[in-house]
């Protein structure tokens, strides 16, 4: 629930349920996703700055041979939205709304029919298929915006660094890509100063990682 610096080391305090505890360590990686509480509790300069989204997902069924091999991606006004063909031919769409849209419209239901009602495309295809057994399912907020690295003297990783943005399609190949060099730089830092030229050893990651660096320059 918390993290802080301490001379040398790191006190992190974890609870769950109804215990409490505490442990100190001289290395923390913030790797908690792209919200959680603890970025309140760190009180994290991104919170303020950009207005919020929020994801869902909502599945559906029917004739779906229109989306086999093939990914629809839908804008409307406050937002988009993609469909796409998944396991034994069902359809999920998947989308991100801003705040104001989504507390405008009074819920997921009658933000997609918003939706609908801005993007005829949209519109069509859904009228193809038929809802399905799950419905919908929504995610905390959504912030598309930089995010320092560092902050109190723990180093950010993935989305909780804002490496990319989200639902961009490009976070589990960055995932594993930093979660290998991270590792190596943590374990190096244990014994001795990391020597970054001794983590170019896999060249598919090292593709991986240029390409996220790609991706953080054209953003800039």
């Amino acid at each position: 629930t918390s993290a802080g610096p301490e001379p040398d080391v790191f006190r992190v305090r974890f609870v769950a349920r109804q215990s409490e505890r505490e442990a100190t360590a001289r290395v923390v990686i913030g790797a908690w996703g792209r919200w959680d509480a603890l970025d309140r509790s760190l009180a994290r300069g991104f919170l303020g700055r950009r207005a919020r989204f929020f994801g869902w997902n909502r599945d559906f069924a029917g004739a779906s041979d229109f989306l086999a091999g093939r990914v629809h991606l839908y804008l409307f006004p406050g937002g988009y939205c993609g469909l796409s063909r998944v396991e034994e031919g069902a359809v999920n769409l998947g989308g991100v709304v801003s705040e104001e849209v989504w507390k405008g419209a009074g819920g997921w239901p009658a933000g997609v029919d918003r939706a609908r009602r801005g993007n005829h495309a949209l519109d069509g295809d859904l009228r193809r298929l038929t809802p399905g057994p799950i419905g919908f399912l929504g995610t905390g907020p959504v912030f598309f915006t930089r995010k320092p690295p560092v902050e109190n003297g723990l180093l950010m990783a993935g989305d909780a660094a804002g490496v990319i943005d989200p639902f961009s399609g490009e976070g589990q190949a960055a995932a594993l890509a930093s979660g290998d060099r991270q590792l190596l730089v943590d374990a190096q830092g244990l014994v001795r100063t990391p020597d970054l030229g001794e983590l170019r050893t896999d060249a598919a990651i090292g593709d991986a990682l240029r390409h996220i660096a790609i991706l953080k320059l054209n953003d800039e």
